[in-house]
């Protein structure tokens, strides 16, 4: 309704609750001339910004992997919480995503019908305790996002690692910060020298 009366909108996620419906709001903005975003904050916060000097500089060698991770949501609904955010972080550094693949699964089986739900928050139907997707870009760079149940969550798991030829960037959500390793096989855990930037 916004966008009819000629009103660039910005909102949150998810865009709309299905795909007919999101696609007359791209009309509608196309046609009124008016701009619709997704609310995805950490494109244009410091971290990022950081992030993307850095990987331009040759801090990691060239780019070939991007892990992202989710909080410990249920899976599905993690994907729609937190993991729309890891997917646009993903974008942000690999590009256009050529294709996509996933397996959703509830206790270990692959999900069915009957295990879709309307998730909390408006945020649609989701299904499965884990999801693990599967991301290749144009540029040969490839990504995955994990987003399974935790007893606990913690903001600390969710973010991206920026992993290239020469080392590993750790971007964690929730101003958790941002690590480099210039070991190409280092990640948070390990003996590899971190540096918080």
């Amino acid at each position: 309704a916004v966008l009819e009366h000629g009103v660039s909108a910005i909102v949150e996620k998810p865009l709309a609750l299905d795909l007919g419906q999101a696609d007359r709001m791209v009309e509608t903005a196309r046609a009124r001339g008016c701009l619709l975003a997704v609310h995805h904050q950490n494109s244009v916060g410091p971290l990022q910004q950081k992030a993307k000097a850095l990987l331009a500089a040759g801090a990691i060698g060239e780019l070939r992997c991007l892990r992202g991770a989710c909080k410990g949501y249920y899976g599905g609904f993690g994907m729609m919480e937190t993991g729309t955010h890891i997917l646009d972080q993903l974008r942000n550094f690999g590009g256009e995503v050529e294709w996509v693949q996933a397996r959703v699964s509830v206790r270990g089986r692959d999900v069915r019908a009957e295990d879709v739900a309307q998730a909390p928050r408006g945020l649609g139907l989701v299904a499965g305790d884990h999801v693990t997707a599967y991301y290749a870009f144009r540029n040969g760079v490839y990504g995955t996002i994990e987003s399974f149940y935790r007893p606990k969550l913690d903001s600390r798991a969710s973010g991206v690692d920026l992993i290239g030829t020469e080392g590993v960037l750790c971007w964690r959500t929730g101003g958790n910060g941002l690590y480099l390793s210039r070991e190409p096989f280092g990640h948070l855990r390990s003996d590899a020298s971190w540096e918080a930037v």
